[in-house]
């Protein structure tokens, strides 16, 4: 579950997840909303997405910045994705979406560092991931 915040200069989003997967997916998916304000189902197209790390935070992070790299160079639009962590913080995901003609409602040049931690709570995980814009 991922829900706006505020931030004074950029975008940002606090995640809610019962696992570190679903917290990945949750903040691909508030990416994407952040970027357009809307979800999506389309599902035309896939891109395998290969990364690792030396921590969760960093993969998360290169995770993010890789589906801004793909909307930015192809203008996929992401609706849908498959997710396993490996061992060793390894990251292997499917991005399933559309490429889209559109421009979105806010252009998101990454996701940043800005007081990231991913924190376990009662068996949830949770963050806030701040995007510059």
């Amino acid at each position: 579950m991922f829900e706006e915040v505020n931030h004074t200069a950029d975008l940002a989003i606090k995640l809610v997840s019962d696992n570190l997967i679903d917290l990945f997916k949750d903040a691909a998916y508030g990416l994407f909303f952040l970027m357009y304000r809307k979800q999506f189902r389309k599902q035309k197209d896939k891109h395998i997405i290969n990364l690792s790390s030396n921590n969760y935070e960093n993969l998360l992070i290169d995770f993010l910045n890789e589906l801004i790299y793909l909307n930015d160079s192809k203008n996929f639009v992401l609706a849908d994705c498959d997710i396993r962590l490996e061992n060793g913080y390894k990251l292997k995901a499917v991005a399933k979406g559309f490429n889209n003609g559109n421009s979105p409602l806010n252009s998101i040049k990454a996701a940043t560092y800005h007081n990231l931690e991913i924190k376990k709570d009662n068996l949830k995980y949770s963050t806030v991931i701040t995007f510059d814009i």
